[in-house]
């Protein structure tokens, strides 16, 4: 085993929705024994009804949950490894990931260039990821060896702390949609555009709001992209929008 693969062994990302995976998993105890306990009861038909039902939910609580676990430990992994893949990076971008996290797809960006450098912005909320904050991010970073090819900042994606036409690549993964409003989104899609040279490329992967991101991409000048059909084999299913920037949008800070 090489050190390299012995480092990224020590690599940890987390659970996406911690907050939700447990609100589940406890949903899925308290319904079966509900369910256990209506068994006990004078069993007239009724009460048979009763139990399947209980029975049901509780079965569909905890296949929720685990379809979130396997999202986040073993789909998410392979599924940002391609993207990146796709992106055929030459080594030298400027590339932004807008909602890091703890850093999946910021460190597969960096395994990927040489003279470049990958920026990670974030509010670290722990809602979004289990212990997810910069320390969590940079203790990854240190695991996979990508240190000096990284900066990590505590910022918003509705303003975007770099100059208009900064980077060559951005990248987003299950962040947007976390941004509570309509309008909040669309500030941060505005931003992602402000930020990315003309010629540059983008690649969202995203859950529930995918819609609004085709309407808005749809709408602004100069901007070429492509959505993928909703990918289940994730919970929840997500969608992947990959773009280009052909040349200034207009779109203002």
């Amino acid at each position: 085993m090489t050190a390299i693969t012995a480092s990224m062994k020590r690599a940890r990302f987390g659970i996406d929705a911690p907050t939700v995976v447990r609100n589940l998993l406890a949903f899925g105890i308290v319904t079966g024994l509900l369910a256990c306990f209506s068994l006990m009861i004078e069993r007239p038909l009724f009460f048979w009804f009763i139990f399947l039902n209980l029975f049901f939910t509780s079965l569909s609580f905890f296949v929720t949950t685990l379809g979130m676990i396997y999202s986040s430990r073993l789909f998410k992994p392979k599924h940002l490894a391609k993207l990146t893949s796709e992106l055929n990076l030459q080594g030298d971008e400027e590339i932004l990931d807008m909602g890091c996290g703890r850093g999946m797809f910021l460190c597969e960006a960096a395994k990927k260039i040489t003279t470049g450098r990958v920026y990670g912005i974030d509010l670290w909320i722990s809602q979004d990821q289990s212990n997810n904050c910069e320390a969590a991010t940079w203790d990854n970073v240190e695991a996979l060896g990508v240190r000096d090819r990284i900066d990590l900042e505590t910022a918003d994606m509705c303003d975007i702390p770099y100059a208009d036409e900064k980077f060559d690549v951005i990248i987003s993964s299950l962040a947007i949609h976390n941004i509570p409003t309509y309008e909040g989104r669309k500030q941060a899609l505005k931003e992602l555009l402000r930020t990315l040279k003309p010629g540059g490329r983008f690649v969202i992967s995203d859950i529930f709001h995918s819609k609004q991101y085709i309407q808005f991409f749809t709408e602004e000048k100069g901007v070429e992209f492509t959505a993928s059909k909703p990918i289940y084999w994730t919970c929840p299913p997500l969608t992947v929008i990959r773009g280009i920037k052909l040349k200034e949008t207009g779109s203002q800070k």
